[in-house]
């Protein structure tokens, strides 16, 4: 700690000594406020009903499941009496499960199916932690530790896919800063609870209510989430009463790729 102190002080001496800085390009626009820089990417997630909803519900189950860094120590060493051996070997499943995944199936999932995905992982991460501290068995909290492990390599993944595809290219950092501020809140909000949930559920308990609430989350912004967006060209059938779908369609009838939220449309010719 001392090192890290001293290391940056002299990082602050030299960059006061030197007057390193950076000269921004001159520009005849005029920037924007300081706080409309800060509240642009946050606007512009809660704007589309799919992005909101899936990043209000992951916020929530982070919640729930930030719970579960507080129970589980308690859970597998003193209700389930594992040795420091074992205790190494269970709590390791979450990370040989968020490990295994990332590198073999969270990067093969198409992008269009990642709405699909958050819902998936959700589900079973409150089924992971809730059979972990139903089971009473190391071997039940190893699979449900490896199984919620899974789940949250396949949310970050979804839920960084989704903003990724639906904010600009200009305004991808903010959003994703942005994403990660709200639940490093939701994650030290539920570490918070973690404690006072252990001490009146048990560790056990404190599982089980950490997977439930998480299952719950979820369960609540599926039908928002799995949604498939309508417009005035998706209907079906028109008001004669004739097939659209089995219709031909000319060229310019057929739609383009949808462009990210605000996103500037180009003015046509």
């Amino acid at each position: 700690m001392v090192v890290d102190a001293a290391a940056t002080c002299v990082l602050v001496a030299l960059l006061a000594v030197l007057r390193l800085r950076r000269t921004p390009p001159e520009s005849r626009e005029q920037r924007p406020t300081w706080w409309k820089q800060v509240a642009e990417a946050p606007v512009l997630l809660a704007s589309d009903v799919v992005v909101r909803a899936a990043m209000a519900s992951l916020a929530v189950a982070i919640v729930f499941t930030a719970i579960f860094t507080v129970a589980e120590v308690f859970y597998v060493r003193d209700t389930l009496g594992a040795t420091p051996l074992l205790f190494g070997v269970v709590t390791t499943a979450f990370v040989i499960g968020r490990l295994v995944t990332s590198s073999w199936i969270a990067g093969r999932i198409p992008p269009g199916r990642q709405a699909e995905t958050l819902v998936f992982a959700g589900l079973l991460m409150g089924l992971g932690l809730a059979g972990a501290g139903l089971s009473h068995s190391l071997a039940g909290a190893t699979i449900g530790f490896a199984a919620a492990g899974a789940a949250n390599s396949l949310q970050v993944s979804a839920i960084s896919v989704l903003i990724s595809t639906h904010v600009p290219a200009e305004v991808k950092g903010r959003a994703f800063a942005a994403m990660g501020s709200f639940n490093s809140a939701a994650t030290v909000l539920g570490t918070i609870l973690g404690a006072p949930a252990v001490a009146a559920a048990g560790p056990a308990g404190a599982l089980v209510l950490a997977g439930a609430g998480t299952f719950a989350a979820t369960t609540l912004a599926t039908p928002v989430l799995l949604r498939r967006k309508r417009g005035p060209q998706d209907t079906t059938h028109s008001s004669s009463g004739v097939d659209l779908e089995k219709q031909p369609r000319r060229a310019h009838e057929w739609p383009s790729k949808a462009e990210p939220i605000g996103a500037k449309q180009r003015p046509s010719s």
